[in-house]
């Protein structure tokens, strides 16, 4: 698969996978108090640029759920080589038409620039401060401004902050969500950069 075809098939999933990642994901990911289908219908244009990428989704069971729900939607998850060839290999037969899995090391440059939305799920909670700047760094060069980096709170609100001003401070923390009966919290960072 190339990489324009990659783009191609991001800008379609952006607003599904912020809205699983949290009832109101879409509207944080777009600046919006609109429900993702009102917005989408009143700005075509705007919803044909859209584009999330799963990284270090393993197995894409996020991608996987959203698949079930969503059959018109594709996705694109992220891991390393030897992850993703057994994952595409067992991927739900129900799903496996929308989940497109992509070898990538987060340690390298990110590979899709332009994204709205990169999706860490579990990730920066097993790495040490150096390697999550290094991951975060190599995100730099495909961030557009407004891009936005979701992940799951897996530190306390000031380390975070830390973690994220250490690798740039063209990164803005914004307020975390927990969603009704979630134990986990979302965190979305703004980046603010050329």
């Amino acid at each position: 698969m190339t990489v324009p075809r990659i783009i191609e098939l991001a800008t379609r999933i952006a607003a599904y996978i912020t809205r699983f990642v949290c009832r109101n994901g879409f509207s944080l990911a777009n600046n919006t108090d609109q429900p993702m289908y009102d917005f989408v219908s009143e700005h075509l244009e705007r919803s044909r640029r859209l584009a999330n990428i799963m990284v270090g989704d393993s197995q894409g069971f996020v991608c996987v759920a959203l698949a079930r729900k969503f059959h018109s939607i594709f996705f694109i998850v992220q891991d390393l080589e030897c992850v993703v060839t057994e994952c595409s290999k067992n991927a739900p037969s129900d799903a496996s038409s929308q989940i497109f899995f992509m070898a990538h090391d987060f340690l390298t440059p990110q590979p899709i620039y332009g994204a709205d939305v990169y999706f860490f799920r579990w990730i920066f909670h097993n790495w040490s401060d150096k390697y999550c700047i290094k991951i975060l760094r190599n995100l730099i060069l495909a961030l557009k401004p407004g891009a936005k980096i979701i992940n799951a709170k897996e530190r306390e609100l000031e380390d975070w902050a830390e973690l994220f001003r250490s690798a740039d401070e063209r990164f803005e923390l914004q307020e975390p969500i927990q969603p009704p009966g979630s134990h986990h919290s979302i965190m979305v960072v703004l980046w603010n950069g050329p």
